[in-house]
């Protein structure tokens, strides 16, 4: 795009997304399909692997350790996955399945999924050590452990869902913007806002601030206190192929290693432990290991995994738990970034003092697979629109004043 071209569209626009990771590209796709005129814009050619949108696949759950909040919202989702998987002829949700494992105790993970699942109705399986071990002996240590598994879960593709999403939006309508950086947002005198970007100024009616990790330096002193984090996934290579297909090895997630002291709440397992998927090429699985988790900022943030520090970690957080897992594939390590709030549940909604913009991030390590539900969300609020499903408990609000919101169903 050149110079003084975004201006003469802004000028026309009723909302500009800025940042078009999972729940940018999602909440552009909301506002097409309800027929808003809309601009995405992103700093990069999406989807790209320099934020929290990369890495292949996400594991997708009913079970909502974080909370009753979230229940209607991954209702939402699993209902939008399937409607943007339809209309764009691609299989974004893979319904494998999903193992909790944890030790034996009611505060435990394996426990906690069993109780979510069970307020809300959904039918899951609970397995004491000797089921783990025969059903999954993949699974190393199962004399002490235990498991829930979630049938309804399984995993969606990460870039593919970008890609889709935005492929729908520009279909319908939308346009967007790759390579133009946004540098900020204000209030326009005639009303609405004017987003400045390299390119030219865009404005628009209102917009949906969706950067995640950026978010700290484009609204700098405006928006809530996050912090980054940095975590790493690597691709590792198999021993045993047939033992780690989505039939025989579905997505999990464990933390019987956790260490709780040094996470929040019922938040903690979103920083230690391990998870993973099965392998969708024969050859190789995707482990994301959580113990390698490091607060960072932009400015400070190393994306070089390598392969020394892979090998490592495969001794002292795979081989323990796995087994069947081969080396670390060379060059496949990627850092990816979690931008938490303090409490580590979401913020969406209103820019407090700025009430035209909409606010959908962070999403502290766990917003993926809502991602479509998020956008619509986004989109409700920036179009005056009656949300479907509660969005007090993630205000934006209640992060800087440090107030929780209650939650009711």
């Amino acid at each position: 795009m050149q110079r003084g071209v975004a201006a003469t569209v802004g000028d026309d626009c009723e909302v500009v997304v800025v940042g078009l990771g999972a729940m940018g590209s999602c909440a552009l796709w909301s506002l097409a399909r309800r027929g808003v005129k809309a601009i995405g814009l992103d700093q990069y050619d999406p989807p790209h692997d320099q934020g929290s949108s990369h890495g292949e696949t996400r594991i997708i759950r009913s079970a909502m350790l974080e909370g009753r909040q979230y229940a209607p919202l991954i209702r939402r989702a699993f209902e939008l996955w399937s409607e943007l998987g339809r209309e764009a002829s691609r299989a974004l949700f893979v319904r494998a399945g999903i193992l909790f494992i944890s030790g034996d105790g009611p505060t435990e993970m394996a426990s906690m999924a069993a109780r979510s699942l069970s307020d809300v109705g959904l039918p899951y399986e609970g397995l004491g050590p000797r089921e783990l071990a025969r059903r999954y002996p993949q699974h190393r240590g199962a004399a002490n452990l235990v498991a829930t598994f979630d049938p309804s879960g399984g995993f969606v593709r990460a870039e593919e869902t970008i890609l889709a999403a935005l492929g729908r939006a520009e279909e319908r309508g939308a346009t967007v913007l790759r390579r133009t950086t946004a540098l900020a947002i204000t209030s326009d005198p005639r009303g609405g806002v004017v987003v400045e970007t390299d390119n030219g100024p865009v404005r628009a009616r209102r917009a949906i601030v969706s950067v995640g990790p950026w978010l700290p330096t484009f609204l700098p002193g405006r928006a809530v206190p996050v912090t980054l984090e940095r975590q790493i996934f690597a691709y590792f290579e198999l021993d045993d192929l047939a033992g780690f297909t989505p039939e025989e090895f579905p997505p999990f997630i464990r933390d019987d290693l956790l260490v709780t002291s040094s996470g929040v709440g019922a938040h903690a397992w979103l920083s230690h432990g391990l998870s993973g998927f099965p392998s969708l090429d024969g050859t190789r699985i995707k482990l994301l290991l959580l113990e390698a988790g490091r607060p960072t900022t932009l400015d400070t943030l190393d994306r070089r995994v390598p392969d020394a520090l892979l090998e490592e970690l495969k001794a002292t957080e795979v081989d323990p738990r796995l087994m069947g897992v081969g080396r670390p594939a060379a060059g496949t390590g990627k850092a990816c970034l979690y931008t938490n709030a303090p409490d580590r549940d979401f913020i969406i909604g209103e820019l407090p003092g700025q009430p035209s913009v909409t606010l959908v991030s962070a999403c502290s390590g766990h917003g993926f697979k809502f991602a479509p539900a998020i956008g619509e969300l986004g989109a409700d609020l920036a179009t005056a629109t009656r949300p479907r499903v509660p969005v007090e408990p993630f205000a934006p609000g209640r992060a800087i004043s440090g107030r929780a919101v209650s939650y009711q169903p």
